[in-house]
């Protein structure tokens, strides 16, 4: 529906009284406005009324079906849970047992990524689902993850090694192949990446953006591989110090087993 406000001066509002006053004959204009006006009311309420009725929905029935809804959301949270499959471990680690706070941070969580997934028509828990579910709801996942990892621990820090000139020229291999599926519009970025001349920070505000108006498959893949397109101009820099970049000072990896 639409809604609408109008402000009144208070010398606009007249107090009726009696409380039952004797009805105004409306103009011509004013009566026709008005019959057009509940036509297209009505209109719309019986279509309304056609589609609910065509779908077995009765009147005063908004109760059941919002129980409805809040049931099969329940359930498949209870799944997700009981499931705990890897990529939910992955995204939110495993139920907190020792913290209620963190506990019910995890519960809620996993509780609107079980909402969120329906609504996407997911039901099996090991069903990761497309990629393109997911950027509606990856930022309260990742909200949530970074809370549970701050209440784990407030104070751990990973202990990081420097990788090695094989590792930084592997990784340079695989994020080449990331970056060779690039939209044709951001390969001349990646290129200028990619060939070692310094990263264009003054064009990124304009970059990210254009991402608004920009077409959904370049969008999402801009947003998905942005990490990776930094990554690719560090990890050069790494590699060939002497070519222009400042050497930078994040080039590490935590070591595994090791806090």
């Amino acid at each position: 529906g639409t809604t609408a406000v109008r402000t009144f001066n208070w010398d606009d509002i007249t107090i009726v009284d009696p409380p039952h006053p004797k009805p105004r004959q409306l103009t011509d204009v004013a009566s026709a406005t008005t019959e057009r006006t509940a036509a297209d009311i009505h209109d719309r309420l019986d279509r309304w009324h056609a589609h609910l009725s065509a779908a077995g929905v009765q009147p005063n029935d908004a109760h059941v079906y919002t129980e409805a809804a809040t049931l099969a959301v329940d359930r498949a949270a209870a799944s997700l849970r009981a499931a705990e499959p890897a990529w939910l471990v992955a995204l939110l680690g495993t139920r907190p047992v020792d913290n209620p706070a963190a506990t019910q941070v995890w519960e809620d969580t996993v509780r609107e990524v079980a909402a969120h997934r329906l609504r996407a028509g997911i039901v099996d828990p090991q069903n990761l689902g497309d990629e393109t579910v997911w950027p509606a709801i990856s930022a309260s996942v990742a909200h949530a993850q970074a809370w549970l990892d701050d209440i784990a621990d407030p104070t751990l820090t990973p202990t990081l090694r420097t990788r090695t000139p094989d590792e930084l020229q592997q990784r340079q291999v695989e994020l080449d192949a990331i970056l060779s599926a690039a939209p044709a519009d951001v390969r001349g970025l990646i290129q200028r990446i990619q060939s070692m001349a310094p990263l264009p920070f003054e064009e990124l505000e304009d970059l990210l953006a254009d991402l608004a108006s920009a077409h959904h498959e370049r969008q999402h893949w801009i947003l998905q591989h942005w990490p990776h397109v930094v990554e690719a101009s560090v990890v050069a820099a790494a590699l060939h110090p002497g070519a222009g970049h400042a050497q930078p000072a994040f080039v590490d990896e935590p070591v595994p087993g090791l806090t």
